[in-house]
């Protein structure tokens, strides 16, 4: 299954993407941190079964700067008017408000970790792992950024011993991983929407992605 990362300024822009990645994804990630304006929200109501809603910060690789008590009642806020399938919340973001209110709305929890300069061995990232397995989400996201080819044979091998992880490594060495996750075991993966924009180092768009699987035999 493929999530697909869109990192568009307005929700007009946002829904051109994913009328684009329709035929080649499943899920579609709002990365409300990218967008200039929040006219038009309502829009998103029919996407709400395939919508990952995420408000990543600039230390994580994405362009919120603000306090991180505004990101947090952000994410609250998209996620009581848009109820998403799931919302996007850093591990040691301490979001205790937010995941509970994710519970009471029935809005599932990918608890996810970013390196963005190195990936860790595998003993650090099975333990991010077990951190994040205690907050009960939907999904564990821990995504590296890979220094050499092997970089990516680690993360495979957590994905391959875990159920609900996605793991991954960023950048061009790490585009293995990204396409190799899924046959692991990972749930999903993450590309760009085709014609648009990566929202982070190494993304294939979903249309290529979905090529080279067919080229490796698998359905995805």
């Amino acid at each position: 299954m493929i999530c697909v990362s869109i990192g568009a300024k307005t929700v007009r822009e946002f829904l051109s993407a994913v009328e684009a990645s329709k035929p080649y994804a499943e899920l579609f990630e709002l990365r409300a941190d990218l967008l200039e304006e929040f006219e038009g929200l309502d829009r998103l109501s029919e996407l709400r079964d395939s919508l990952v809603v995420t408000v990543r910060r600039m230390s994580d690789g994405g362009a919120f700067s603000g306090p991180e008590d505004r990101r947090l009642r952000l994410l609250t806020k998209l996620s009581a008017e848009l109820r998403p399938l799931c919302v996007d919340l850093e591990i040691d973001a301490g979001g205790t408000e937010v995941i509970r209110t994710l519970r009471r709305l029935g809005v599932g929890l990918i608890a996810s970790h970013h390196d963005l300069s190195q990936t860790p061995e595998i003993e650090e990232l099975r333990s991010l792992r077990e951190r994040a397995l205690r907050l009960e989400p939907h999904a564990v996201k821990l995504v590296t950024t890979a220094g050499v080819w092997r970089d990516n044979l680690t993360t495979l091998r957590l994905v391959a011993e875990s159920r609900g992880v996605v793991s991954f490594c960023m950048g061009r060495l790490g585009l293995p991983s990204r396409v190799l996750a899924p046959m692991a075991g990972a749930p999903f993966t993450y590309a760009s929407a085709p014609g648009f924009g990566e929202t982070a180092p190494g993304q294939l768009d979903a249309r290529r992605l979905k090529e080279v699987w067919a080229l490796l035999g698998f359905g995805g």
